[in-house]
């Protein structure tokens, strides 16, 4: 577990720096459990685990942990996970990344290994499928957003305990 040089100080609002102290715990943690701070932005951090293990395979994960209040008043975490694999023969793929990797979208088992090793594995997060009309896709990225405040989510077990 690395922490590179402190990446250039960025400026924040009051309410920005608020939201820091509700992401902050969670990126202790995911430092903790291998994840190393890639660099700061003004809502958030990028993490990046070289060698997530997930079943029997290691792989390169990459999340942004972001931190805002929503109109019901809470605060929410969002995280936005990617796998970054190396592709063979070096083929180039547009974006920040080397020309012989690609982004995919994680599968369940990445998805669930990502949030227990981040957000914690009693963490209940929701995942939103938008209607097509609001859907921009910038990113191969899953988005799970979790509210540390209460936990914000209707009980959809109906109090069986298992959905």
């Amino acid at each position: 577990m690395t922490q590179g040089p402190r990446p250039t100080e960025v400026k924040r609002t009051e309410e920005e720096k608020a939201m820091r102290d509700v992401y902050d715990p969670f990126v202790k943690r995911a430092m903790k459990r291998g994840w190393d701070l890639e660099r700061e932005v003004v809502d958030g951090v990028s993490l990046t685990h070289e060698k997530l293990k997930v079943g029997g395979r290691r792989r390169r994960a990459q999340v942004i942990l972001t931190a805002s209040r929503e109109l019901d008043g809470k605060a929410w975490i969002h995280l936005s996970a990617s796998l970054v694999v190396r592709l063979p023969g070096g083929r180039n793929v547009s974006g920040p990344f080397p020309s012989s990797t690609k982004i995919l979208l994680p599968e369940w088992e990445d998805l669930k290994v990502i949030r227990d090793s981040i957000l914690g594995p009693e963490s209940k997060c929701l995942m939103v499928v938008a209607p097509s009309t609001e859907h921009v896709n910038i990113a191969e990225v899953h988005h799970l957003w979790h509210c540390p405040e209460g936990d914000g989510i209707p009980d959809f077990t109906r109090g069986s305990g298992s959905i």
